[in-house]
C-alpha cells in the first residue's frame, strides 16, 4: 500500500469522534452487566473481563476529549494545531492498559494458588454471550473507522476492546470447565494469559505512540513517493532536501527545492502549483516548499 493510501477521506475526523462515543457507550452497558454477573459467579475472569470493561468505558471517555481537542484548528500559540493530543491520550490508555494487566496477574495467581469455586454459571455464561456480540460488532465498527482515518486513539481505543473479545472467551471456557467439569484451575489460567496478552499490546501502543510524540518521520518508501511526486512537478528541477512527520492523520512535508525559472513571481507560482498538485494527490497533508540557492 503506497502512500497515498494513508489518509482519510474528508469527514474522517466526525467518523473518528462517532466511534469513540459509540465505544464508550457500549462499554457503559457492558460495564453493567458484568458487575451484576460477577457478583453472581465469583468468577476470576468476569472480574477480569469487568475491569477490562471499566478501562475500556474510561478509555473511550478519554478519547472521546482527545479527538475533540485534536480536531481545533491550527492557531496561535499552537500553530501546528494540536493532534499530538491524540498519541498523549493514546500513551495514557496504554498506562491504563498495563495498570489492568498487572492488577489481573496478581489476582489470577492468588486464585491459581488458592482456587475458589464458582457460582451460577449460567449467569456468566449468557453476560459474556451478549459481551462478545456487542464487542464483535463494535470491533467490527472500529476496523473500520481505522481504515479510514487511521486515528491512533481508535487504534488504541480498539485495542482494549479485541482484549475484551479474549477474555470473553476465557470467561465461557472457565465457566463451562468449573460447572460441568469441577475444573476450577482453567478460570486463573485464562486470567493470566489475558494479563499477558494486554502487556503485549500495551508495548506496541506505547512505541507507536512514542513514535508520533517524537516527530518519527514517514518510511523510506513513503519518503522516496513524495520525492518523486515533488520532482514531478513542472518548474522543479531537483530535490534538496526533504524532511516528514505525522500528527494523527495529517502528514507534513517540509522540502527545498530548486527550480528552473530566475524571476521570483514565476518560482513562487510553481512551488505553488505545486503544493496544490500534492494536496489534491493525498488528503490531509500540509506541505512546506521552500526555495534553495
Amino acid at each position: 500500500m503506497g502512500p497515498h493510501c494513508h489518509h482519510g477521506p474528508v469527514g474522517s475526523s466526525r467518523l473518528a469522534l462517532f466511534t469513540a462515543k459509540y465505544a464508550a457507550t457500549t462499554a457503559g452497558v457492558l460495564v453493567i452487566l458484568k458487575i451484576w454477573a460477577w457478583l453472581t459467579t465469583n468468577a476470576i475472569s468476569m472480574q477480569a473481563s469487568l475491569l477490562d470493561s471499566a478501562i475500556d468505558c474510561l478509555s473511550s471517555i478519554c478519547a472521546i476529549f482527545g479527538l475533540h481537542f485534536s480536531q481545533r484548528p491550527a492557531q496561535p500559540p499552537y500553530v501546528f494545531g494540536l493532534q499530538k493530543v491524540e498519541p498523549l491520550v493514546a500513551l495514557g490508555q496504554a498506562a491504563l492498559v498495563v495498570g489492568s494487566a498487572l492488577f489481573l496477574g496478581t489476582e489470577s495467581l492468588h486464585r491459581l494458588i488458592s482456587p475458589e469455586p464458582l457460582e451460577n454459571a449460567p449467569v456468566g455464561l449468557a453476560v459474556s454471550l451478549i459481551a462478545i456480540v456487542l464487542t464483535t460488532f463494535l470491533v467490527c465498527v472500529q476496523r473500520y473507522a481505522i481504515r479510514r482515518t487511521h486515528s491512533v486513539i481508535i487504534q488504541a481505543d480498539s485495542l482494549h476492546y479485541r482484549v475484551d473479545l479474549f477474555t470473553n472467551l476465557g470467561i465461557i471456557a472457565s465457566l463451562s470447565c468449573s460447572h460441568w467439569f469441577n475444573i476450577f484451575f482453567i478460570d486463573s489460567i485464562f486470567g493470566l494469559g489475558a494479563a499477558l496478552y494486554i502487556s503485549v499490546g500495551a508495548v506496541r501502543l506505547i512505541r507507536h505512540s512514542a513514535g508520533e510524540l517524537l516527530d518519527k518521520g514517514l518510511s523510506e518508501e513513503e519518503s522516496t513517493h513524495f520525492q518523486q511526486l515533488i520532482e514531478e512537478q513542472p518548474g522543479i528541477t531537483r530535490v534538496l532536501w526533504l524532511r516528514t512527520r505525522k500528527a494523527s492523520t495529517t502528514i507534513f512535508i517540509f522540502s527545498g527545492v530548486e527550480v528552473s525559472v530566475q524571476t521570483v513571481p514565476e518560482a513562487l507560482q510553481i512551488l505553488k502549483k505545486a503544493k496544490e498538485a500534492l494536496k489534491a494527490h493525498a488528503q490531509n497533508i500540509e506541505v512546506f516548499l521552500l526555495l534553495e540557492d
